[in-house]
Order: structure tokens, then sequence, then C-alpha cells
């Protein structure tokens, strides 16, 4: 087995060259995979909650907002505050993927030396030129950026919301 180092830059895993293989510890593979399973299960499911909540307190506050408009409402909310939601978009699209179609595979993008990633495949590949077959975990992290900005806007949307109408009381 060589390493890295080892391996001229000509012949690392690139578009019509050879990529190699490695031993990982089976436990740690597992693991791995199943803390990505549950980082994107998990995710959605308190994405789900949050929209719920989102929608009780203005439906309670008399904004009546029905549970079958409550995810529309929230992307208003987000979108107006110019908060990006792709990250949503790739989430619903991978958990989906992971959950109901296939499991996952790993690889290590060693094309930018200066910047390795880690692939969560969506099936054995041999090649990589094809974006959609795989999810780089630089992308699960601008999923949890994207996640956490939401998050912070909606809080602050119900605190602006929430003092608007206690206000609206007092007067």
């Amino acid at each position: 087995m060589q390493s890295r180092e080892q391996v001229p830059v000509e012949k690392r895993c690139r578009p019509g060259s050879k990529c190699y293989a490695i031993e990982v510890d089976e436990k740690l593979t597992r693991a791995f995979l199943l803390d990505v399973d549950s980082l994107l299960f998990e995710f959605e499911s308190c994405c789900e909650l949050i929209t719920k909540f989102v929608a009780k307190v203005h439906t309670l506050a008399g904004d009546d907002v029905e549970d079958s408009r409550a995810g529309e409402k929230v992307k208003e909310i987000v979108v107006a505050a110019g908060t990006d939601i792709s990250w949503y978009t790739a989430l619903v699209r991978d958990r989906s993927h992971f959950i109901h179609n296939a499991a996952p595979w790993l690889a290590i993008d060693l094309s930018e030396p200066s910047s390795p990633d880690i692939l969560i495949m969506k099936e054995n590949l041999r090649e990589f030129s094809n974006t959609e077959q795989f999810v780089r975990l630089s992308d699960l992290r601008g999923v949890v950026g994207g996640f956490v900005e939401s998050v912070v806007v909606l809080q602050k949307h119900l605190i602006e919301f929430l003092t608007h109408l206690t206000s609206q009381t007092k007067a």
C-alpha cells in the first residue's frame, strides 16, 4: 500500500486515471456512515418541528397558518431575511436518497491537495465526474451552516413578532 505522498500527482483519483483503495477500520466506517445518516434524518425532523412551532405561534397570535402552508410561511420568513435556503433542498434530497434508495459508500477526494474531502457516494463509483452521484462532507457542513443561520433568523423573527404583539396588547 502506497501512502498519498508516494502516489504521483498524475495518478491520483482524477477522471480517466486510476484510483487507489485503502482499508479503513470497518467499525469506524460504519460509525461515520451512521452519523451521516443520523445527521440527515435528525436535521430534517428538526426542521419539521421548527416549522410546526413557528406555525403554532402565528396561529395562537391570530395569524392562522394552516398546516399545509406552514413550510411556505417559514420559507417566506427566512428568504425575506436574505438567507439562502438551498441547503434545505440538498438536505431533503440526500436524506431521501440514503433512507429510501441506497446505502452510502465512502471515498476520499484528493484532487485538490490543499483541501481534501470525504465523499459519501450514492453508489459504488470508479469515476467522479458526475457530482450528482455523491455528496461531499463539505456540502454537509453547508447544510449544517444553512440550518443554523435559518434557525437564528426564525428565532429573531419570533422574538420580534411576539414583542410587537405584546406591545399592541399593552396599548
